[in-house]
């Protein structure tokens, strides 16, 4: 049955059935408030009071649209996302208190459900970072006529904190206009992605603070770039096969890889500025997709248990170690400095399955 009036929080249970949509549009006060799969609570204009009555106050297993600047949280109420839920934010209103009054505390969002900052008028989305915060999926997009680069209270911010990604985290989503996302996390942790990491065409993500700690694939069609200062590290951790593709631009300051298990294999040419480290897992190469190591880049940590399998490129007239092996084994070789930037060195051609005895032709 449909309500006769608008629902207030002394309406008991109000479920949003789907596929409807409900707009806030005036001041109304609310709890144990459900948003089915496939439903929509659209909150635009006025002042939404959460109210702490029995239960949750706020379960959202379809889309609750934040589009507005205040909600009041009276009597510390809870809220909570469901498996598959979005939590679509468009407004300039704090982003703090969703973090402190979620169900159970933040580290039980789950990551299959959806965060979505987005920017649709001149009002500024705000991101959190401090206290523990936990996103599920994590997209950034920008449907107005002009690139947004993020600034303080929509980016990575801060040192005492950071962010942990439990899902995917997407710059440009289904935005119609560019975004440029800056990450100035200057925590010692690296900004943890569970899962894949994806800088969509015409987006950019700037890595000026630690870092990001990547366990699913990484995907640049846009561009990454880097600050002067910080760590600025990109490290591979997932124990599942991870890669790198896509054809923008990729600037890597300091690349990681530390795996449990498996290895990264390049779908592009990847370079590296400052520094290698090879810590465990290998680096899969190919003549076509290949690592690169500028003049002044170092490389550290390589061993048996973890080298680059397959093609090296050095550019510039320094001395260098390729960090290169074959199966288990880490086979180095070494130039001295000196020669032209432009030669070409080092062609891969250990490793052909040759056994002793066989006899050499052609």
């Amino acid at each position: 049955a449909l309500p006769i009036s608008t629902p207030a929080n002394t309406a008991s249970v109000v479920t949003i059935r789907s596929p409807h949509t409900v707009n806030i549009t005036a001041s109304v006060t609310v709890d144990q408030v459900v948003v089915d799969a496939g439903a929509t609570l659209n909150y635009s204009g006025g002042t939404l009071t959460i109210a702490n009555g029995a239960g949750i106050d706020l379960t959202v297993n379809g889309t609750f649209i934040d589009a507005s600047t205040t909600i009041v949280w009276s009597g510390s109420p809870t809220w909570i996302l469901g498996a598959n839920a979005t939590m679509l934010r468009t407004g300039a209103g704090a982003a703090d208190p969703w973090r402190a009054n979620y169900n159970g505390g933040m580290s039980t969002i789950p990551a299959t459900a959806n965060w979505i900052l987005r920017k649709i008028t001149a009002a500024i989305p705000v991101l959190t970072t401090v206290g523990g915060t936990y996103y599920p999926n994590l997209t950034i997009e920008n449907t107005t006529a002009t690139p947004w680069i993020t600034q303080t209270g929509a980016t990575f911010t801060g040192n005492s904190d950071y962010p942990r990604i439990l899902g995917n985290f997407d710059i440009g989503g289904i935005g119609t206009s560019a975004v440029d996302f800056q990450n100035i996390c200057t925590n010692a942790t690296l900004i943890p992605v569970n899962g894949n990491l994806t800088v969509r065409d015409n987006n950019v993500l700037r890595i000026d603070g630690s870092g990001f700690d990547l366990k699913g694939q990484l995907t640049v069609d846009g561009t990454i770039n880097y600050g002067t200062a910080n760590s600025r590290i990109i490290q591979f951790s997932g124990p599942n096969t991870q890669s790198v593709s896509g054809s923008g631009v990729l600037n890597i300051y300091k690349l990681v890889i530390n795996k449990s298990s498996n290895n990264v294999t390049l779908n592009r040419i990847v370079a590296v500025d400052n520094n290698l480290t090879l810590t465990q897992q290998n680096i899969i190469s190919s003549a076509s997709n290949y690592l690169i190591l500028k003049d002044a880049t170092t490389v550290t940590g390589v061993s048996n248990n973890s080298f680059v399998s397959g093609p090296v490129r050095k550019l510039g007239e320094s001395a260098v170690t390729f960090p290169v092996g074959k199966n288990s084994s880490y086979r180095p070789a070494g130039i001295s400095s000196g020669g032209t930037a432009a030669t070409a060195f080092w062609t891969e051609t250990f490793g052909t399955g040759c056994t002793q005895g066989t006899l050499l032709n052609g």
